[in-house]
Protein backbone atom coordinates (compact mmCIF):
# COMPACT_ATOMS: atom_id res chain seq x y z
CA UNK A 1 0.00 0.00 0.00
CA UNK A 2 1.40 3.40 -0.90
CA UNK A 3 1.82 5.98 1.82
CA UNK A 4 -1.18 8.22 2.16
CA UNK A 5 -1.14 11.51 3.90
CA UNK A 6 -4.06 13.51 5.10
CA UNK A 7 -4.90 16.69 6.92
CA UNK A 8 -6.29 16.52 10.40
CA UNK A 9 -8.43 19.43 11.43
CA UNK A 10 -8.73 19.60 15.17
CA UNK A 11 -7.58 21.97 17.87
CA UNK A 12 -3.81 22.06 17.73
CA UNK A 13 -3.63 19.86 14.61
CA UNK A 14 -4.94 22.12 11.82
CA UNK A 15 -2.78 22.18 8.72
CA UNK A 16 -0.33 19.51 9.90
CA UNK A 17 0.35 16.70 7.46
CA UNK A 18 0.51 13.13 8.75
CA UNK A 19 1.46 9.82 7.17
CA UNK A 20 0.49 6.28 8.05
CA UNK A 21 3.84 6.05 9.88
CA UNK A 22 2.80 8.76 12.33
CA UNK A 23 2.43 7.34 15.87
CA UNK A 24 -1.20 6.91 16.86
CA UNK A 25 -0.57 8.95 20.01
CA UNK A 26 -0.47 12.06 17.77
CA UNK A 27 -4.05 11.41 16.65
CA UNK A 28 -5.31 10.80 20.16
CA UNK A 29 -3.57 13.78 21.74
CA UNK A 30 -6.89 15.63 21.79
CA UNK A 31 -8.90 12.52 22.48
CA UNK A 32 -12.27 14.21 22.95
CA UNK A 33 -12.08 16.33 19.81
CA UNK A 34 -13.03 14.81 16.46
CA UNK A 35 -10.43 14.64 13.71
CA UNK A 36 -11.75 15.64 10.31
CA UNK A 37 -10.35 13.66 7.41
CA UNK A 38 -11.24 15.50 4.22
CA UNK A 39 -11.40 13.98 0.76
CA UNK A 40 -8.55 14.94 -1.53
CA UNK A 41 -8.45 15.25 -5.28
CA UNK A 42 -7.20 11.89 -6.63
CA UNK A 43 -5.18 13.83 -9.25
CA UNK A 44 -3.10 15.46 -6.53
CA UNK A 45 -4.76 18.85 -6.67
CA UNK A 46 -5.42 19.24 -2.95
CA UNK A 47 -8.78 19.25 -1.23
CA UNK A 48 -11.82 18.73 -3.42
CA UNK A 49 -13.91 21.90 -3.29
CA UNK A 50 -16.27 21.57 -6.26
CA UNK A 51 -18.91 19.29 -4.80
CA UNK A 52 -20.27 18.60 -1.38
CA UNK A 53 -19.34 15.15 -0.15
CA UNK A 54 -21.24 12.82 2.12
CA UNK A 55 -20.07 13.40 5.71
CA UNK A 56 -19.66 10.35 7.94
CA UNK A 57 -18.82 10.34 11.63
CA UNK A 58 -16.82 7.22 12.51
CA UNK A 59 -16.89 6.17 16.13
CA UNK A 60 -16.26 3.02 18.10
CA UNK A 61 -17.51 1.16 21.12
CA UNK A 62 -15.14 -1.26 22.83
CA UNK A 63 -11.38 -1.47 23.15
CA UNK A 64 -8.43 -1.95 20.82
CA UNK A 65 -7.94 -2.00 17.04
CA UNK A 66 -7.18 1.73 16.74
CA UNK A 67 -4.99 1.19 13.65
CA UNK A 68 -7.82 -0.68 11.90
CA UNK A 69 -10.31 2.12 12.57
CA UNK A 70 -7.86 4.74 11.25
CA UNK A 71 -7.20 2.54 8.18
CA UNK A 72 -10.96 2.35 7.58
CA UNK A 73 -11.29 6.14 7.89
CA UNK A 74 -8.44 6.67 5.41
CA UNK A 75 -9.94 4.24 2.89
CA UNK A 76 -13.28 6.07 3.02
CA UNK A 77 -11.53 9.43 2.68
CA UNK A 78 -9.61 8.20 -0.36
CA UNK A 79 -12.92 7.04 -1.85
CA UNK A 80 -14.34 10.57 -1.74
CA UNK A 81 -16.19 10.66 1.59
CA UNK A 82 -15.62 13.32 4.19
CA UNK A 83 -14.80 11.53 7.43
CA UNK A 84 -14.92 12.82 10.98
CA UNK A 85 -13.31 10.30 13.33
CA UNK A 86 -13.82 10.52 17.05
CA UNK A 87 -12.17 8.42 19.72
CA UNK A 88 -15.01 9.34 22.07
CA UNK A 89 -16.92 6.27 23.21
CA UNK A 90 -20.05 7.58 24.91
CA UNK A 91 -23.39 7.69 23.11
CA UNK A 92 -23.94 11.30 24.25
CA UNK A 93 -20.61 12.49 22.85
CA UNK A 94 -21.09 10.62 19.56
CA UNK A 95 -24.53 12.14 18.97
CA UNK A 96 -23.34 15.60 20.02
CA UNK A 97 -20.40 15.36 17.59
CA UNK A 98 -22.65 14.12 14.79
CA UNK A 99 -25.03 17.05 15.21
CA UNK A 100 -22.27 19.65 15.61
CA UNK A 101 -20.41 18.31 12.57
CA UNK A 102 -23.65 18.19 10.51
CA UNK A 103 -22.97 14.63 9.34
CA UNK A 104 -25.13 12.57 7.03
CA UNK A 105 -24.31 9.25 8.67
CA UNK A 106 -22.72 7.62 11.73
CA UNK A 107 -20.66 4.45 11.35
CA UNK A 108 -19.97 2.66 14.62
CA UNK A 109 -17.27 0.03 14.90
CA UNK A 110 -18.10 -2.51 17.59
CA UNK A 111 -14.98 -3.91 19.21
CA UNK A 112 -14.50 -6.37 22.07
CA UNK A 113 -16.38 -4.99 25.07
CA UNK A 114 -18.99 -3.18 22.96
CA UNK A 115 -22.46 -3.10 24.47
CA UNK A 116 -25.65 -3.15 22.40
CA UNK A 117 -27.24 -0.80 24.94
CA UNK A 118 -24.78 1.93 23.89
CA UNK A 119 -26.00 1.63 20.30
CA UNK A 120 -29.60 1.71 21.48
CA UNK A 121 -28.78 4.90 23.43
CA UNK A 122 -27.29 6.52 20.28
CA UNK A 123 -30.56 5.86 18.46
CA UNK A 124 -32.65 7.23 21.35
CA UNK A 125 -30.51 10.39 21.54
CA UNK A 126 -30.82 10.97 17.79
CA UNK A 127 -34.60 10.65 18.12
CA UNK A 128 -34.67 13.03 21.08
CA UNK A 129 -32.56 15.56 19.16
CA UNK A 130 -34.90 15.28 16.14
CA UNK A 131 -31.93 14.05 14.10
CA UNK A 132 -33.34 10.77 12.78
CA UNK A 133 -32.28 11.82 9.27
CA UNK A 134 -28.75 10.78 10.32
CA UNK A 135 -28.46 7.11 9.40
CA UNK A 136 -26.49 4.72 11.62
CA UNK A 137 -24.63 1.56 10.70
CA UNK A 138 -22.50 -0.67 12.89
CA UNK A 139 -20.07 -3.44 12.30
CA UNK A 140 -17.47 -5.63 13.90
CA UNK A 141 -17.55 -7.80 16.98
CA UNK A 142 -21.06 -8.49 18.22
CA UNK A 143 -22.90 -11.71 18.87
CA UNK A 144 -25.17 -12.89 16.05
CA UNK A 145 -28.21 -12.96 18.36
CA UNK A 146 -27.79 -9.19 18.90
CA UNK A 147 -28.04 -8.33 15.19
CA UNK A 148 -31.86 -8.58 14.95
CA UNK A 149 -32.07 -6.40 18.10
CA UNK A 150 -29.98 -3.75 16.32
CA UNK A 151 -32.44 -3.66 13.43
CA UNK A 152 -35.29 -3.22 15.94
CA UNK A 153 -33.68 -0.09 17.39
CA UNK A 154 -33.19 1.43 13.93
CA UNK A 155 -29.67 0.55 12.79
CA UNK A 156 -29.69 0.67 8.98
CA UNK A 157 -27.21 -2.16 8.51
CA UNK A 158 -24.84 -4.32 10.57
CA UNK A 159 -21.60 -5.57 9.00
CA UNK A 160 -20.15 -8.66 10.73
CA UNK A 161 -16.45 -9.28 11.27
CA UNK A 162 -14.87 -10.24 7.96
CA UNK A 163 -16.69 -7.65 5.85
CA UNK A 164 -14.05 -6.09 3.57
CA UNK A 165 -13.34 -2.37 3.42
CA UNK A 166 -14.28 -2.41 -0.28
CA UNK A 167 -17.67 -3.97 0.57
CA UNK A 168 -18.25 -1.22 3.14
CA UNK A 169 -17.34 1.53 0.67
CA UNK A 170 -19.58 0.08 -2.04
CA UNK A 171 -22.48 -0.18 0.42
CA UNK A 172 -21.89 3.43 1.51
CA UNK A 173 -21.81 4.71 -2.08
CA UNK A 174 -25.11 3.00 -2.80
CA UNK A 175 -26.97 3.68 0.45
CA UNK A 176 -25.70 6.82 2.19
CA UNK A 177 -27.15 10.03 0.83
CA UNK A 178 -26.55 13.63 1.82
CA UNK A 179 -29.11 14.79 4.32
CA UNK A 180 -27.87 18.32 4.96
Amino acid sequence: MKKSSFLASAAGLAGISFSLDTPLSVFYKNIHRPIEITARDPNGGGQMQDEKRVRILMAKFGEGYEKSVVKLALAFRESGFEIIYTETQTPEAIVTSAIQEDVDHIGITTLPGANIDDIRKVMELLEKADARDIGVTAGGFLSYEDIPRLKEVGIVQFFPTGTTIQELIEWARTNIKQTH
